[in-house]
C-alpha cells in the first residue's frame, strides 16, 4: 500500500525503526511522508516538541515548519525543503522514545477524526491554516526555557492531525490551543525580559 492509503502513525512507526545511535534526518522523513504532503510533516516536525528535548531541537524543527508553513500560507501544493534543512535531524533512539508517547494520543485522534468542516482544510482554509502554522513556528523558536516549546508544540500536533484527516473540527481545537499557547508563550517570555530588567536596574 502507498504512502498516502496508509495511516501516519503506522508511518511514523517505521521512522523509529533502527539503529538508535542512528539519525532520523529530515529528508528520510521527507522521502518517507512526502505522499502525505505538508500535514504529516508537520506533525512529525512538532512530537519532539510536545516534550521536553535537548535544547536547539525547537529552533532546528522550527525552522523546517516555518519554511513548510509559509509555502502553504501562499498556495503551494507539494511542500519543499532546502538541501540544507534535509541533512539535519535527531537521533533515532530519541526520536522512538518521544514517539512512543505521542503515538497512543495520535492513534486515538486518528480513530476518532473523519472528513468534515473541510472548509478549514482546504482552499482559503488550508492558506490560513498555513499562517497560523508560521505563527505557531516562530512562538515555538522563541527563546524560552524548558517548557516554551511545548505548548505550541502541542498545537502543532494536533493540527497537523486534522489536516492529515480532513477534520475541520480538530483543526478548530488546534486554533484553540495555538492561541492558548501563543499567549502562553508571550506570558513567559514577558516575565523573563522583565525579570531580566529588575535584575539590571
Amino acid at each position: 500500500m502507498s504512502a498516502a492509503g496508509r495511516r501516519t502513525s503506522d508511518l511514523l512507526s517505521e521512522l523509529a525503526v533502527g539503529d538508535p545511535d542512528g539519525q532520523v534526518t529530515f529528508g528520510e522523513i521527507f522521502h518517507r511522508l512526502e505522499h502525505k504532503a505538508f500535514g504529516a510533516l508537520f506533525l512529525v516536525l512538532a512530537i519532539p516538541n510536545c516534550f521536553p528535548m535537548v535544547p536547539g531541537i525547537s529552533v532546528i524543527t522550527g525552522c523546517a515548519v516555518l519554511i513548510l508553513a509559509l509555502q502553504l500560507a501562499f498556495g503551494r501544493e507539494e511542500p519543499w525543503l532546502p538541501a540544507a534543512i534535509r541533512t539535519r535531524g535527531f537521533a533515532r533512539g530519541s526520536f522512538a522514545k518521544v514517539l512512543e508517547k505521542a503515538l497512543p494520543w495520535i492513534v486515538r485522534v486518528e480513530r476518532l477524526a473523519s472528513p468534515r468542516l473541510q472548509i478549514l482544510t482546504s482552499g482559503t482554509g488550508r492558506q490560513v491554516f498555513g499562517a497560523v502554522i508560521a505563527v505557531l513556528a516562530v512562538a515555538m523558536m522563541l527563546p524560552v526555557p524548558i517548557i516554551g516549546n511545548i505548548p505550541p508544540g502541542i498545537a502543532i500536533a494536533v493540527l497537523s492531525l486534522g489536516l492529515l484527516e480532513h477534520d475541520g473540527r480538530v483543526v478548530a481545537v488546534g486554533y484553540a490551543l495555538g492561541t492558548v499557547a501563543v499567549i502562553a508563550v508571550a506570558s513567559m517570555l514577558a516575565g523573563l525580559v522583565m525579570g531580566f530588567e529588575a535584575i539590571a536596574f
